[in-house]
């Protein structure tokens, strides 16, 4: 059974982008912001500019970056400000590098 942890709190009423994150298929999985994703893996080599985020699956088509570092992701992804919604052609749609994979879900 996947470790499941949930690292966001979004109660406040402001509009985060949130993401999925899996590590060895589903092992461990989390659910992170931006925010929340950088504090807990800056210490690591989760955010090294040593390999690429591949888009893995896109259920809808959409037009969406291929071959990008985790920050450059992070920042395509997120809402523009935190009182809307935006990227939505990024929810649903799947990157990978080695055993990590991301989701944007909201």
């Amino acid at each position: 059974m996947a470790k499941v942890f949930t690292n966001c709190v979004t109660g406040d009423g402001i509009f985060k982008a949130i993401y999925i994150c899996k590590w060895n298929e589903s092992d461990i999985l989390e659910v992170h912001t931006s925010d929340s994703l950088w504090k807990s893996y800056i210490n690591t080599n989760l955010f090294d500019k040593e390999e690429t985020l591949r888009c893995l699956r896109n259920i809808n088509d959409n037009d969406v970056e291929d071959n990008i570092f985790l920050d450059k992701y992070l920042e395509l992804t997120k809402n523009p400000t935190d009182n809307e919604y935006a990227n939505d052609k990024y929810i649903n749609v799947v990157y990978c590098c080695d055993n990590f994979t991301i989701e944007k879900i909201q």
